[in-house]
């Protein structure tokens, strides 16, 4: 599963929407449940007890799905979305508005949350003081949700943005219908809020996201810009053209190139003291492509012995065009030999890391003699090791002399390590 979401780059987006979506539908169930809950409204086929039960339900797989639009968000990568960026506002170099908005929701659901668990502690009046802030935390994660989306022009979103708009609305107004007399000023200036700031959040939608050019008004970094069709996966089909040609184009990569790569790392524990490490890259300024290349192995005192890789490369369109292993790895530097259907490729691969789990760098390929066996090969190289030499390869070229040489006597030097040719008939595909 892990490798089919790292073969997509999309992958990622969707879930993080989706979940976000989710998310924000529960947060307007559980308001209006919240608001309503005074009026001790029930009937015969739902008394008063459903409605609690609802409503704290609601809330707790509220909590669970934001868990995992965070958890989500952080492992796309593309964008530059750090942990603390999801509750520290104005620190994110990513929309940094919109992301402070949801920063806050997600401060103001922490405090509920913790102030629900520990509620026979504080007291009711503390709790229902901080509860008052959840009329705050909703406009809030509207925001936040309508100011980073990039699909909030499709009328599905659009749509429930605003169905959801109109739910919370005329709970508020039912809930400021009935009250004490002594409080009408407050519940006017309730009334008052409650009309204005939808007016205000609908005025600012129409002009903002809804508008051309919001991703770079909205405070989207350049480098990303410069990528649009990763940043919105519904984008592309409208704003290209000549789309027919693109759906009907075959999937190739042309060898030898030499490309430029932008992509992600993630870690693994996998049990028993190994550790899995997966690399992401996508191709441009060169190539068009993926390249993902996985290995694993035990831990070793401070590092890491990587004993096993796998590599998959290939366009957009059949990223496992070509399948291979890990010749070398060390430190920035991995050599690869790939093989598809009709040809061996090797690819020498420098990448740079860079903060919050992200990488770039160099790739190039080239191809090998037909003669070069193919297939999965084994990592026999340690990571924190400086790579060794590659021994000579079996076609050297032909010396000078008149008649073919006699076969060459073994070197007195100590034996390497196998070749990394040896098939030991291994699998060595990305993953576990």
């Amino acid at each position: 599963m892990s490798i089919l979401l790292l073969q997509d780059p999309k992958a990622y987006w969707y879930l993080t929407r989706a979940f976000g979506l989710i998310t924000f539908l529960l947060l307007t169930i559980t308001l209006v449940i919240g608001v309503l809950g005074p009026l001790r409204w029930s009937s015969r086929r739902w008394p008063r007890f459903a409605s609690q039960s609802v409503h704290g339900n609601a809330a707790l797989l509220a909590m669970v799905l934001l868990v995992l639009h965070i958890a989500t968000t952080l492992a796309d990568g593309y964008a530059p979305v750090r942990l603390r960026d999801t509750v520290e506002a104005f620190g994110s170099s990513y929309r940094p508005i919109w992301m402070a908005f949801g920063a806050l929701a997600v401060d103001i659901l922490i405090a509920l949350a913790i102030t629900s668990v520990f509620r026979h502690k504080i007291g009711p009046r503390v709790w229902k003081v901080v509860h008052w802030s959840a009329y705050a935390c909703w406009p809030f994660a509207l925001l936040h949700f309508l100011g980073t989306g990039t699909d909030t022009k499709t009328p599905l979103i659009f749509g429930l943005s605003w169905a959801c708009t109109a739910a919370v609305v005329t709970a508020v107004a039912c809930r400021l219908n009935v009250g004490f007399t002594r409080w009408t000023p407050v519940r006017l200036s309730g009334a008052i809020a409650t009309v204005a700031i939808p007016a205000l959040i609908f005025a600012w939608a129409m002009q903002g996201p809804m508008q051309p050019g919001w991703a770079k008004r909205s405070g989207t970094p350049s480098a990303l810009l410069a990528h649009p069709t990763k940043l919105s996966p519904s984008q592309p089909a409208a704003t290209t053209k000549p789309a027919a040609v693109r759906r009907s184009a075959p999937a190739r990569l042309t060898v030898p190139f030499t490309a430029h790569f932008t992509g992600t790392e993630r870690r693994t524990a996998l049990g028993h003291g190994r550790v899995r490490l997966d690399l992401l890259a996508h191709l441009s300024h060169g190539a068009s492509g993926t390249l993902l290349v996985s290995l694993a192995g035990p831990k070793q005192g401070s590092g890491i012995r990587w004993t096993h890789g796998g590599a998959l490369l290939g366009p957009t369109n059949k990223p496992d065009l070509y399948r291979g292993g890990v010749i070398t790895y060390a430190g920035s530097s991995l050599t690869l030999r790939l093989s598809s259907a009709k040809s061996h490729i090797d690819v020498r691969m420098t990448l740079r890391w860079l903060a919050g789990g992200r990488i770039d760098g160099t790739v190039s390929a080239k191809r090998t003699p037909p003669a070069a066996p193919p297939g999965p090969v084994r990592v026999v190289t340690v990571a924190v090791a400086p790579a060794q030499p590659a021994p000579a390869r079996p076609a050297a070229k032909p010396t000078p002399s008149a008649s073919p040489p006699p076969a060459p006597a073994p070197s007195p030097a100590p034996t390497p390590a196998p070749t990394p040719w040896d098939d030991d008939g291994g699998d060595d595909r990305p993953g576990d």
